[in-house]
């Protein structure tokens, strides 16, 4: 998991595409509902092929340190997102 405004406000297809080079196979960009409307976070999730993750990784100029995913720190609105968020987490923590 990593946390940063510049590459959250990236599609999911230009995070995957700058940073498949070191390992990375995908990535979601967490959003929040207020009310009614939804929220995109700094927060981007990232899968990656190794089961250790890199300490940080580069997208152009920046260096960004990568968080192990160890817990699930989403609350889900529906059961279709809950499943959606366990099945990431549950892949994550068995890589």
């Amino acid at each position: 998991m990593i946390r940063s405004r510049d590459i959250a406000s990236c599609s999911v297809e230009e995070i995957v595409e700058e940073i498949r080079s070191q390992g990375m196979t995908a990535a979601v960009i967490i959003h929040v509902r207020d009310g009614e409307s939804k929220r995109r976070t700094n927060t981007v999730m990232l899968t990656f092929a190794s089961s250790q993750p890199p300490k940080h990784i580069t997208a152009g100029y920046m260096m960004v340190p990568v968080d192990p995913y160890t817990r699930i720190l989403y609350a889900v609105s529906t059961v279709k997102n809950m499943v959606t968020v366990l099945k990431r987490a549950k892949t994550l923590l068995h890589a």
